[in-house]
């Protein structure tokens, strides 16, 4: 009896009919059949056919987001018994080696380049080898050589998880006056889920710059942390909630939320420094359009909160390294935040009372074993006189911080039992504020470009403020 034109032999087009078996075909020789099956392991495992054509999707997506091929062609053929299928890849592969170019804001507020390169698929493992090579612009003692190499974890989805090994050669800036030399190991175990967990072991050893030397060099210098120290930690950084988008009757406007937070730990024992760090970031757009009814021109605006938090803390009655304190911190109206005094603060004096203030400074910043900062700031954002170019818009903002090293109990012990004075909470020096007005730069999500005019300031004699200022904005 001749068939049906319309109907294959091997396989039932019912959705729900049962498959009995799936059977894997790709044209790519160079790479491991392990990573074909751990692609395709839901695919093969596949019950039904609708269960098997969803799967199928996935594995392509997957595939693609790999970044190893121009283009990914599937084909879907009845195998050699009924309701037997075959799943065969056609693949066209990409250049085996890749180059970038970029720039970037780091924490300090520094210009910085990078220069990568490397090669990709040399074990057949989705494998990815480079070479980066990062120099700071606007601080020539700043650089950084890296060897990367990246691996998927073959014993889970390889599509959400992935190992990271690098191994660095640093050079950064740690106050105005000290240069850290940093050797590192790092692996990185990305979770999926915006989590990951990286283990870190670093050699580093200090050296003064080329600015000059403070007294609060000689307090760093007095605590013999010239000396190498090497830094055994573990840190697990995870995306809390990112509920961020852009309102789609009122665009550009921003609502949703963001939560980050980093945890970091040393190794006790085999780590030269002992300390816990724990960092928190929140931010927040807040919809004024129930206001409306009263301003009609809040229609366009928002409001834009911005909190962070960190808190560092030595363990087992060790120092903390000036190495592992939060190195760099910024606010909207400040160029430089100064949380130790430096000879700027003394210059007029003179100089009996010089060598006084600097003793009594490194006597009183010896014992230092704790270092905490707070942040909140407010943005209120104004879109309604920029429409028709929905990247820019102008606000208005308030910025307040404080910044504080805390003694450890054999110095409080002089401060007379009062609790607050003993934990040099109660410091009006340690507080900053600033508001002023500007029209920032949208270049992407939690990232911007600002010109301001800063008119209020508060802070220390020795910040360094700013009335205009032009500055990148990350995440505040």
């Amino acid at each position: 009896m001749q068939q049906n034109q319309n109907e294959q032999p091997g396989i039932e087009f019912s959705q729900n009919f049962p498959i009995k078996d799936v059977e894997i075909e790709y044209n790519d020789e160079n790479t491991s059949d392990l990573i074909f099956f751990k692609l395709n392991e839901k695919v093969i495992n596949s019950k039904t056919l609708y269960e098997l054509l969803d799967n199928i999707s996935k594995a392509q997506q997957q595939l693609q987001a790999f970044d190893m091929y121009k283009q990914v062609h599937l084909k879907l053929l009845p195998g050699e018994e009924k309701n037997c299928v075959k799943v065969c890849y056609d693949v066209k592969k990409k250049a085996p080696y890749f180059g970038s170019a970029s720039h970037f804001i780091d924490r300090s507020g520094g210009a910085m380049v990078t220069v990568k390169g490397g090669f990709k698929n040399l074990l057949g493992l989705f494998d990815k080898f480079s070479l980066e090579y990062t120099k700071s612009v606007s601080k020539k003692t700043q650089s950084t050589y890296q060897f990367q190499m990246e691996l998927p974890d073959l014993l889970s989805d390889i599509d959400e998880r992935n190992w990271n090994f690098s191994y660095a050669f640093k050079k950064q800036m740690i106050d105005k006056y000290i240069n850290e030399g940093n050797r590192s190991f790092q692996a990185v175990y990305n979770m999926g889920e915006n989590q990951s967990i990286t283990f870190e072991n670093s050699l580093r050893t200090n050296q003064f710059g080329l600015d000059g030397f403070s007294d609060q060099s000689a307090f760093y210098f007095n605590k013999k942390e010239f000396l190498p120290s090497n830094k055994i930690s573990t840190q697990i950084s995870k995306v809390l909630e990112n509920t961020v988008e852009m309102d789609p009757y009122r665009q550009p406007v921003l609502t949703g939320k963001m939560r980050k937070s980093l945890f970091e730990m040393t190794v006790p024992v085999l780590s030269d420094t002992q300390f816990i760090k724990y960092e928190y970031m929140e931010k927040r757009y807040h919809d004024l359009d129930i206001y409306q009814e009263k301003c009609q021109a809040l229609k366009y605006c928002n409001l834009e909160t911005n909190f962070a938090a960190g808190f560092v803390t030595s363990l087992f009655y060790k120092k903390l390294h000036q190495n592992d304190c939060f190195l760099f911190n910024s606010m909207r109206g400040f160029n430089d935040l100064h949380t130790m005094p430096l000879k700027s603060q003394v210059q007029d004096l003179n100089q009996q009372q010089v060598q006084e203030q600097q003793g009594s400074h490194i006597k009183q910043f010896l014992n230092n074993n704790c270092d905490l900062y707070l942040k909140q700031s407010f943005k209120l954002n104004l879109y309604n006189n920029f429409e028709k170019n929905p990247g820019v818009n102008a606000f208005l903002h308030g910025s307040f911080g404080y910044f504080q090293r805390l003694r450890n109990n054999q110095y409080l012990k002089q401060n007379n039992g009062n609790l607050f004075n003993m934990y040099g909470l109660v410091n009006k020096g340690n507080f900053r504020a600033s508001s002023g007005v500007g029209v920032a730069l949208n270049i992407g999500q939690g990232t911007g470009i600002e010109f301001m005019y800063n008119f209020l300031h508060y802070g220390r004699i020795s910040d360094s403020i700013s009335k205009f200022q032009l500055r990148v904005s990350i995440n505040d």
